[in-house]
């Protein structure tokens, strides 16, 4: 079982998108588990 947050690189197109998709979410990088999985999901899907 990996764990996403190891893999995923902060990249500026995945900043952008994160902003996309919770622009209600402050810059801080706290987010909650239900944030993740839909974060997890879309890129999977992507």
């Amino acid at each position: 079982m990996t764990n996403p947050s190891g893999t995923l690189k902060p990249s500026p197109s995945m900043a952008a998108r994160f902003t996309a998709l919770f622009p209600a979410r402050p810059a801080s990088g706290t987010v909650s588990s239900r944030n993740v999985t839909t974060l997890r999901v879309s890129v999977t899907t992507n």
